[in-house]
């Protein structure tokens, strides 16, 4: 029923370690984030990573064209987030910049204008009051995060001045 609304969830495991079950890219071909020493090993490494990208890449176009197909692409709101940095040394479960910084895509034809590139700081908790505020849908007063939906419009927004983060005990650090 393409009248009503609809919410899908879908997450994807690709780029989480092991990479090895993905055809690598080119090692001379990807970039070593600075913080990380460039070596044959970490070029290899990051040409895996690179593989299981493309085969996300590749996924999340299966979703794209499935929206084209079935007429749904303009008034659909794509939102594409992670919640982690990348899966390297000095990044993912850790505090720093690498660790926090995290992809948010989003696309809606109908909704907002392609295209921007957006630099001001904004958490994954500022996402959910951004999309109910998309959709028209009052913000619950107990909802963490702030919605950037007025950004997106380019409509007046305050940034963020900081963002707070921090780093939880796993389930293998609590069964040592």
């Amino acid at each position: 029923d393409h009248s009503r609304p609809f919410y899908a969830r879908v997450g994807f495991g690709e780029v989480h370690r092991t990479y090895d079950r993905f055809a690598p890219g080119n090692p001379d071909g990807v970039r070593i984030p600075d913080f990380l020493e460039d070596t044959p090993g970490a070029r290899m490494d990051f040409a895996m990573f690179q593989g299981a990208i493309e085969c996300l890449d590749q996924s999340v176009g299966q979703i794209l064209d499935a929206l084209e197909t079935s007429g749904q692409k303009d008034n659909t709101l794509v939102v594409f987030v992670t919640d982690h940095g990348i899966a390297f040394p000095g990044a993912k479960a850790t505090l720093y910049d690498p660790g926090l910084r995290t992809a948010l895509l989003m696309r809606w034809p109908d909704g907002f204008k392609s295209g921007q590139v957006i630099d001001e700081m904004i958490s994954n908790v500022d996402v959910l009051p951004s999309v109910l505020e998309a959709v028209g849908v009052s913000v619950p007063g107990d909802v963490q995060g702030k919605s950037f939906w007025p950004l997106l419009k380019g409509e007046d927004y305050t940034p963020r001045d900081w963002i707070f983060a921090g780093k939880n005990t796993t389930w293998d650090d609590i069964k040592r």
